[in-house]
């Protein structure tokens, strides 16, 4: 069984399930959803930008913050600047 804590625009939200952070993993669109830590998936359309190098956390729009893995930085970055790009040429 997981807690997923929801942080939404109208605040945070506790929701149990019965099933692991790694099967709803495999349910979000991985184009939009990254895990980032063992106990955190992030929406890439949240994330504060940051400058140069991939931080140690990651920045809400909301204001919370989230670990990034040591392990995983490289790969978020790649996947982060990758979804910026996308993300920038779709609003033109």
């Amino acid at each position: 069984m997981s807690s997923l804590c929801y942080n939404g625009s109208e605040g945070t939200e506790m929701i149990n399930l019965d099933i692991s952070l790694g099967e709803i993993e495999n349910l979000l669109d991985s184009g939009t959803f990254m895990r980032t830590h063992r106990q955190y998936i992030v929406n890439l359309t949240k994330i504060e930008p940051y400058e140069k190098t991939p931080p140690k956390e990651i920045e809400l729009d909301n204001g919370h913050r989230v670990p990034l893995s040591r392990r995983k930085r490289t790969t978020f970055h790649n996947i982060y600047s990758k979804f910026r790009s996308i993300s920038y040429l779709g609003n033109r």
